[in-house]
């Protein structure tokens, strides 16, 4: 068995931590704000840039 280290986070796309696990052996869970989404599509755009 190989060692690995956690730290495992889910973090927005303007580098906001949302939730973070440390070193421990578990999962994490974060809300998801459907209106934040919305703002930051509108803010940055990326899938208007997509070509198929």
């Amino acid at each position: 068995s190989k060692p690995t280290w956690g730290g495992s986070a889910i973090i927005d796309p303007w580098g906001e931590v949302l939730a973070e696990m440390n070193d421990e052996e578990g999962y994490v869970i974060a809300a998801i704000d459907r209106q934040r989404i919305s703002t930051l599509r509108e803010a940055m755009p990326a899938l208007d840039h997509r070509r198929f």
